[in-house]
């Protein structure tokens, strides 16, 4: 099963020694992948908590992500928290107009 990280956690971790990245929605942890990283170190500190699908796309086959090494590397999705409190009071009004309440 899959985990689901919001892009407030994913941007959290932007550091050397905590390195996650994120391409084509799933989350890569390459906290330790940067050491052997064929293009150096650099270039995934700069993206380091952030959506790297297109420079990645830029200089890479998407094939690769399909290797053990990137699977290994894949810690779940990433999932769009945005709205999340819009979605709420809007599922509030609709119980409410049909005569429930949040019980929440």
């Amino acid at each position: 099963m899959s985990l689901a990280f919001s892009l407030a956690e994913v941007s959290s971790h932007n550091t050397t020694a905590d390195l996650w990245i994120i391409i084509n929605d799933e989350v890569y942890d390459v906290t330790d992948f940067q050491k052997t990283h064929p293009g150096g170190y650099k270039i995934l500190n700069k993206l380091a908590g952030k959506d790297a699908t297109k420079p990645f796309k830029k200089t890479h086959n998407e094939k690769i992500l399909k290797t053990d090494m990137y699977r290994k590397l894949c810690i779940g999705r990433v999932e769009d928290d945005q709205g999340g409190e819009e979605k709420v009071s809007a599922w509030r009004k609709i119980l409410s107009s049909v005569g429930l309440r949040d019980q929440t």
